[in-house]
């Protein structure tokens, strides 16, 4: 007897995961987003504790026009490639640009955003007017990211890398380094959120495209995202997203 009890147990635990994993929300129709909310306006984490940005709403719409539900995971920059290939999530959205070197790791959808890197620094700064002046400079970028090539690139740069680029502009305006480099996107709001401490310096480092990037393997899913993201732009449902976050 005690043998059919425990049969009849565990058909009915197997029957009950093999319900909850068909029941609900469909894996197979969410889109899962991998992204490093800690880079305002493009993803970051609002006071309700909700994601937020311009990427955020980007990934609602494109799921949509993909016919899919959509959830975000939130993962530090540094190992977001790794988990990205590790499973933990389908693709990344997370103001990520397109360069040779994570190519070798990821594939990339078709652009979706331009952006460029520039310098701000102190309100008060009289020494810094371009890239030439950085040298012997302290300058504060956000680990692993192209600002972080770019300085690390320059020779005479004292190079300081924070996980999070807010934590860079506020030891910039605590005056323990002279300058950010970051994409125009998140520092300019930074300066329009704070003009009675820091400025633009003017002129762009770089001009970069961001992109969707997916794992080697799945090809299948890019060319759905590619074939979604057109649409948005023939659609104007792109725009829409865009001008929300950006104006016109």
């Amino acid at each position: 007897m005690k043998k059919i009890i425990a049969v009849i147990l565990v058909l009915l635990v197997a029957t009950l995961a093999s319900g909850c994993i068909g029941g609900g929300d469909n894996d197979d129709n969410v889109l899962v987003v991998g992204t490093d909310a800690t880079y305002p306006p493009m993803e970051y984490i609002n006071d309700q504790g909700a994601f937020e940005g311009f990427d955020i709403d980007f990934a609602r719409a494109l799921a949509e026009a993909m016919g899919m539900d959509v959830k975000f995971i939130n993962s530090d920059w540094a190992g977001i490639i790794p988990s990205l290939n590790a499973g933990k999530f389908d693709i990344i959205i997370s103001s990520m640009t397109i360069t040779e070197a994570r190519m070798e790791s990821v594939n990339f959808s078709d652009p979706y955003f331009y952006a460029g890197q520039v310098i701000i620094v102190g309100i008060e700064n009289t020494d810094i007017d371009g890239e030439d002046d950085l040298v012997g400079k302290k300058v504060g970028v956000q680990l692993g990211t192209t600002g972080d090539t770019y300085c690390t690139e320059m020779d005479g740069v004292d190079v300081r890398r924070y996980n999070k680029i807010g934590d860079a502009v506020m030891d910039l305006i605590n005056g323990n380094i002279d300058a950010v480099v970051s994409d125009n996107s998140v520092c300019l709001p930074f300066v329009a959120d704070n003009p009675d401490d820091l400025k633009a310096v003017e002129g762009l480092l770089t001009v970069e495209s961001y992109g969707i990037a997916l794992p080697k393997g799945d090809t299948e899913l890019l060319e759905k995202i590619n074939e979604a993201l057109a649409g948005m732009q023939a659609s104007g449902a792109y725009d829409d997203v865009f001008a929300q976050w950006f104006g016109g």
